[in-house]
C-alpha cells in the first residue's frame, strides 16, 4: 500500500518538472541572476504543476484502486506538486551557485534519515 502512494507522488514532480530544475542549475552556474531564474522558471513550472493539480483526482483514483486511504494520500501528494516543483528549482539554483550550506540544509530537511 505504501508503494502505491510513494511511487506516483515521487514521480509526479519529476515528470512534471520537464527538466526545468536542471536548466535552472546550469544557468545559475553560468552566472545568470538567481532572481531572474527563480522568477521565470518558477513561473514556467507552475503550468505543469497546475495540470497535475487539475488531474489529481483522476490520477489518484487510477492508482488507488478503490482504497480510500491510498486515494487520500495520493490526492494530498499530487496537490502539493506545484510546491515541490518550486522547491526543486530553489534547491537547484542554490546548487548551481554552490551555496552548499543551503543545499545541505534542504537535503537534511528532505531526507532526515
Amino acid at each position: 500500500m505504501l508503494a502505491a502512494i510513494m511511487v506516483p507522488v515521487s514521480l509526479a514532480p519529476w515528470v512534471a518538472g520537464l527538466g526545468l530544475g536542471v536548466f535552472a542549475m546550469r544557468e545559475a552556474a553560468r552566472g545568470r541572476s538567481s532572481g531572474e531564474l527563480i522568477g521565470t522558471i518558477g513561473a514556467a513550472s507552475m503550468l505543469p504543476g497546475a495540470i497535475v493539480v487539475l488531474l489529481a483526482v483522476p490520477i489518484a483514483s487510477f492508482f488507488s484502486d478503490g482504497r480510500d486511504t491510498v486515494f487520500t494520500f495520493l490526492l494530498i501528494g499530487l496537490l502539493l506538486v506545484p510546491v515541490a516543483l518550486l522547491a526543486d528549482i530553489l534547491w537547484r539554483v542554490a546548487t548551481g551557485l554552490e551555496q552548499w550550506r543551503r543545499v545541505i540544509a534542504v537535503r537534511g530537511l528532505a531526507c532526515p534519515a
